[in-house]
């Protein structure tokens, strides 16, 4: 080989290994910049103030109880990183269009709204998820999806599925928003088991591990 073509041939050799250091090094950093920008959760606790929601049958008013989840479920979020927004931390009264405001100025990536339910019929009992069909109604039903899955696995209660409903909380949200009935205060057993601690805390577990694993398949 003569020495013009050796030369030529390590400068290839220079110039293919460089340009796979630096394609390495760029998707590291891509890595490290998704580590460094989590993504943006807010949670709703329904009702509070003046607005007190269904009442637990012998005990709190849905306004505390759907606080206790919210608050629970930031905890459990924030041990995976992202930021989380909770539209009240209080016992007060916010208008629905003021809650989906603080999603939209967070530029939240999902918004999950958090009640329980009542019910004439003592006997219905489970949870529910719903969701708005809309520009991102898609993304809404998946997560949606992943929620009513994790749920379920942590409760054990009964799914009465993921439904549609024009809510004005979901309606107005920019982002993917789900709105979760946690169950009915209005049954004897529900409102037994979301008057303890230890079942609102699995309830927060299923809907946290829902929102984790709808984030992660975000990429």
């Amino acid at each position: 080989m003569s020495r013009f073509a050796r030369r030529r041939l390590l400068l290839l050799t220079v110039a293919v290994v460089t340009i796979a250091q630096w394609g390495c090094c760029r998707r590291d950093k891509g890595r490290v910049l998704r580590r460094q920008l989590p993504a943006r959760i807010v949670l709703d606790p329904g009702h509070g103030g003046k607005d007190a929601g269904a009442w637990l049958t012998g005990g709190q008013p849905e306004k505390e109880l759907v606080l206790d989840v919210a608050l629970r479920v930031e905890r459990l979020l924030k041990e995976k990183r992202p930021q989380v927004l909770l539209t009240r931390r209080t016992d007060v009264y916010l208008p629905l269009g003021k809650r989906a405001k603080i999603a939209n100025d967070f530029d939240a990536d999902l918004l999950v709204s958090i009640h329980a339910n009542s019910c004439d019929r003592k006997s219905a009992s489970g949870f529910e998820i719903y969701y708005v069909e809309n520009a991102v109604g898609s993304e809404s039903l998946k997560a949606a999806r992943f929620i009513q899955q994790y749920f379920k696995r942590a409760t054990g209660v009964r799914d009465r599925g993921i439904r549609k409903h024009r809510y004005f909380v979901l309606a107005e949200a920019k982002c993917p928003s789900v709105l979760v009935e946690v169950g009915y205060l209005s049954n004897a057993r529900e409102a037994r088991l979301l008057s303890r601690h230890s079942y609102r805390g699995k309830v927060a577990e299923g809907i946290a591990k829902g929102i984790i694993a709808y984030i992660k398949s975000r990429g």
